[in-house]
C-alpha cells in the first residue's frame, strides 16, 4: 500500500526505474529510522509492522520528496538556432545551447557532427572547470569561443553527462584531452555512455540532437547508477 502511494506499482503496470526504488526504499528506512542497507530483511519487515502505519506513509512521502530534490539530473536545451538556410545566406546554422543541472555535479558534453566524429566541447579550453553549481545555466558554446554549425540535411546531436565526483582522472584519456578534436575510435555517442558506464558511478545523460532549422530532445533514461 505503501509503495503504491509512492508511485512504485504504476496502475499501467509499466516498470519502475530502479533508481526510484532505492530512492523509495531510503525514504522507508530514513521513516522508520534504520540505517540504509537496502535490503528487504526481516528486521526492516518488523519495523514496518511494528509502526503506526497511518502516521509513517506521510513521514516516508516527505522523505522521498527530498530524495528526489537532491536527484542527480541534466538536462539540454537548443537556446539558439539559427535558421540561415531560410536566409540563403549560407548552408549551415549556428547551435547553441544551454544545460541545467539541478544539483553540484560535474559535467562532461560531447558533439557528434555530421561526420559521425565526436569530440568533447565542454570542459574545454576556455572553460577548462567541469564542476557546475546547483541550478546555474552552462551556455554552449561561450560567445567568443567556438560555434557548432548544423548541416541543412544531415542531423547531428550534443549529448552532456553529470556525476557527483569528478570522474576526468578515470575516463580514458582520449576523451580527457584538449577538447574540440575528433576523438580515435569514437564514432557515436554511445561509445561515450559507455564509457560513463564503466565508471561504475552514478551518472545521467541528456541528447539533443539537430539539423537545419530543427531539433529533437532526447532524456536518456537515468538507469545507470553506482553499485552500492
Amino acid at each position: 500500500r505503501h509503495f503504491r502511494a509512492m508511485g512504485l506499482v504504476p496502475d499501467d503496470g509499466a516498470p519502475v526505474p530502479g533508481y526510484m526504488v532505492k530512492e523509495a526504499l531510503r525514504s522507508y528506512f530514513k521513516a522508520l529510522n534504520l540505517p540504509y542497507d537496502g535490503k528487504f530483511s526481516l528486521k526492516l519487515m518488523r519495523a514496518h509492522f511494528d509502526a503506526n502505519q497511518d502516521q509513517i506513509l506521510p513521514v516516508a512521502m516527505a522523505a522521498m520528496e527530498e530524495e528526489r530534490r537532491l536527484r542527480l539530473e541534466i538536462k539540454v536545451k537548443l537556446a539558439v538556432l539559427t535558421d540561415n538556410i531560410a536566409n540563403n545566406t549560407a548552408d549551415r546554422g549556428q547551435a547553441k545551447f544551454n544545460i541545467f543541472n539541478n544539483t553540484d555535479s560535474f559535467v562532461y558534453c560531447f558533439l557528434q557532427d555530421e561526420k559521425k566524429a565526436v569530440m568533447r566541447v565542454f570542459p574545454n579550453p576556455w572553460q577548462p572547470q567541469a564542476l557546475i553549481p546547483a541550478l546555474q545555466t552552462l551556455a554552449l558554446p561561450r560567445a567568443g569561443t567556438f560555434n557548432v554549425m548544423s548541416h541543412p540535411k544531415i542531423a547531428q546531436s550534443i549529448s552532456c553527462y553529470n556525476t557527483r565526483k569528478d570522474v576526468t582522472a578515470r575516463l580514458p584519456a582520449l576523451l580527457t584531452g584538449q577538447g574540440l578534436s575528433a576523438i580515435r575510435g569514437v564514432n557515436e555517442i554511445a561509445g561515450i555512455t559507455a564509457q560513463f558506464a564503466a565508471l561504475g558511478e552514478e551518472f545521467r545523460e541528456s541528447n539533443v540532437e539537430f539539423k537545419g532549422a530543427e531539433a529533437a530532445v532526447f532524456a536518456k533514461a537515468p538507469a545507470q547508477m553506482a553499485k552500492k
